[in-house]
């Protein structure tokens, strides 16, 4: 009874969305709250939007309401899925929603859209908006990175997975390769299982679900995430910086600048077993380390170099950092190539390596499996990069193409084009 009441409700609503003008007026921004990346692009192409045109709403978990607190009533909590649980399954390669997890979110997407009845949504990393978005004919844009693409063509690297240590990597990517297509489909399992429970057709694979939507739009550099065949609906908007609202430290002009600076950030989804590793060689270097936390780790006592503070502003850092060493996760990557530094990446997740990998192969930084990090494959990066001006000058010729792409300036673009459109 529930369900078919349910599906009354969504077909008496659905009618009068489709009814109705599709003039974008009122834009509901949705961000899963598993990484800070997640709510932080959504958050910059919000509030990029002139307030006086539109009605900005955000959505996200309850984690990270104090960056959205400007939203005021404009705000609204939705359950999602914790970072610990989420980053739990990427280690262990097994799918990120259960079913019935994705049924919480859908009934949550429903329940937010019908109270809202926004003329667009917009969606990081919120996968249930690829079924609630459809049955209520409400215009979806899906905000991911470009790798994730079904039309990418750049070639899909060996994460981090307990069979590595069992197998080693040349082996396990033997058969990962083999068996991709197969672990793509089994991770989009849950997802179309449930889309077949509302009457929907079911999407190829992981792909799909991470992009799919009325339109796909892309925040990535198209040389550092690469595509071919594009449709008309995906798009590329370009690489979202975001940097917290922190003041500097006190510690922030007393750096010696007679040495290299480092910047060092595993974010809120690198492997943080690696941090102790990391500060133990930078303590023996003749260089001075910037060092941000996340508040996910403390040390005891740090050598003199070494300066530690929870959050940096990480644009300011990376600009005046020689080297970045980090996750390889897009967020701090970009940050770090607008300001032409190399960056040294830790990758344990697909979309970290995805990255890295990207940068690598531009030959803008240098990459260690998190699994295999130690002092001497660290020292030895370091070294690499500031005896090898190339990284640098690689860096910089990918900042400079960074310039051409305005995330937030073609966000607004993009939703100017809908409403001529209409």
């Amino acid at each position: 009874m529930e369900y078919r009441q349910r599906k009354s409700r969504i077909f008496r609503y659905k009618r009068q969305v489709i009814n109705s003008n599709h003039k974008i007026r009122r834009i509901l921004f949705v961000a899963e709250d598993v990484t800070l990346a997640h709510v932080t692009r959504p958050l910059v192409l919000a509030n990029s939007l002139d307030r006086s045109r539109y009605e900005i709403y955000f959505a996200t978990g309850k984690d990270s309401r104090y960056l959205v607190e400007s939203f005021g009533n404009h705000f609204y909590t939705i359950p999602t899925l914790s970072s610990t649980k989420f980053l739990d399954r990427l280690a262990k390669g097994k799918p990120v929603y259960t079913l019935d997890e994705l049924k919480i979110s859908v009934q949550a997407d429903l329940d937010l859209l019908m109270k809202l009845s926004p003329d667009l949504v917009a969606g990081d990393f919120r996968l249930s908006l690829g079924i609630s978005s459809e049955l209520l004919g409400i215009p979806y844009a899906a905000l991911s990175n470009a790798h994730w693409s079904p039309y990418a063509t750049a070639p899909f690297p060996l994460p981090e997975h307990p069979l590595v240590n069992i197998f080693g990597v040349g082996i396990s990517h033997f058969f990962f390769k083999m068996l991709r297509p197969a672990f793509f489909k089994y991770h989009a399992a849950a997802f179309n299982a449930l889309r077949r429970t509302y009457g929907l057709r079911p999407v190829r694979d992981l792909r799909e679900v991470y992009t799919y939507g009325n339109w796909s739009l892309y925040l990535d550099l198209p040389c550092l995430a690469p595509t071919s065949n594009l449709p008309d609906n995906h798009l590329y908007l370009g690489p979202v910086l975001w940097s917290p609202n922190v003041s500097f430290p006190d510690w922030w002009n007393k750096v010696a600048p007679d040495k290299p600076i480092i910047y060092v950030t595993l974010g809120s989804s690198g492997n943080i077993t690696v941090m102790d590793t990391i500060l133990e060689v930078l303590g023996e270097m003749p260089v001075t380390a910037m060092v941000a936390s996340a508040g996910r780790f403390d040390t005891g006592q740090l050598s003199k170099n070494i300066f530690l503070e929870k959050f940096l502003p990480g644009v300011e850092a990376s600009k005046r950092a020689s080297l970045v060493i980090c996750s390889g996760g897009s967020a701090t990557t970009y940050q770090a190539l607008a300001c032409g530094t190399p960056i040294i990446g830790l990758p344990s997740n697909a979309d970290q390596y995805l990255t890295m990998e990207a940068i690598v192969r531009e030959e803008a930084g240098l990459l260690i499996r998190s699994g295999k990090v130690t002092k001497v494959k660290i020292k030895r990066a370091i070294e690499d990069i500031f005896e090898n001006e190339d990284y640098q000058k690689a860096a910089s010729r990918l900042g400079e193409e960074m310039l051409q792409y305005d995330a937030p300036a073609r966000f607004s673009a993009f939703v100017d084009t809908i409403n001529e459109n209409a």
